[in-house]
């Protein structure tokens, strides 16, 4: 029921089995970098390798235990991986505006980027709750029994926190959906516990937040995602987000109309 992305055992551990003449008997079952599959098939295709395959911190010399090759063959591609490598070196230097030319180091760049990003979208958030609730200072406490709702209507309906579960995608809809309804519909339900403001001017708080979110997540990481992917949680936010939105512009319009009808019932 897992699928790529996963974190659990099943998903990031399996059997990986290559059979053939140029194939090296083993007897160990060392663990294998999946990353290596390309540049391995090619060895055992005999063609060239893949014109964008990454070298350098990497585990390109464990091809070398896994096929046996014509010597000839074989030191011609041990050359390429070092022209490969030193092409990488080149370009990451380029990159990176000066030396030393390393993945690790890009990857840190651009993550530092990310969150520089991060902290203007939640400067932002902060700004607009603060200046939301500067007459109602419990309107933060209402956003966080929604937040505190999500979470928990989300462990309880979708049984756990598997970003995975999206590729069961009916049965993550209907849950997803029934998880946001709940946990919107609770902290609803909850709003008079919380003096303050209208409901509506706190279902729009919320919903706006939920836009930023969703929106920022393009800003931070691009669109499509950007260099280096973002973690697990990150990464499949937008497959989330969007149910509690729609929950939230339900729960607006219902709330906005029961407001608008009040007048006339009084008169």
């Amino acid at each position: 029921m897992g699928g790529h992305g996963g974190d659990q055992p099943e998903i990031r551990e399996v059997l990986a089995c290559f059979a053939g003449p140029r194939v090296r008997h083993r007897e160990d079952r060392r663990p294998f970098d999946g990353r290596l599959t390309a540049p391995l098939l090619s060895l055992l295709a005999g063609v060239p390798f893949p014109a964008q395959m990454r070298a350098g911190e990497d585990h390109l010399d464990d091809l070398w235990e896994i096929v046996e090759l014509d010597p000839a063959f074989e030191a011609d591609r041990r050359a390429a991986i070092a022209r490969f490598r030193a092409a990488n070196e080149e370009q990451l230097t380029a990159w990176l505006g000066g030396g030393p030319g390393t993945w690790s180091r890009l990857y840190a760049r651009e993550r530092h980027g990310q969150w520089l990003r991060i902290g203007v979208l939640a400067a932002a958030a902060i700004a607009f709750v603060a200046f939301r609730a500067r007459r109602h200072p419990r309107d933060v406490v209402f956003l966080a029994v929604l937040a505190l709702a999500v979470w928990l209507a989300h462990h309880a309906v979708l049984g756990d926190f598997d970003y995975t579960v999206i590729n069961r995608k009916m049965i993550f809809m209907r849950k997803a959906s029934a998880a946001a309804v709940v946990a919107v519909g609770a902290a609803c339900l909850l709003h008079r516990a919380v003096r303050g403001s209208t409901l509506a001017h706190r279902l729009v708080t919320a919903l706006v937040l939920v836009l930023v979110t969703n929106l920022g997540h393009v800003f931070v990481y691009g669109w499509p995602l950007g260099f280096p992917l973002p973690p697990q949680p990150a990464r499949y936010l937008p497959f989330f987000i969007g149910f509690p939105q729609v929950a939230l512009a339900l729960a607006l319009v219902v709330a906005s109309s029961a407001r608008w009808r009040a007048p006339s019932r009084n008169t």
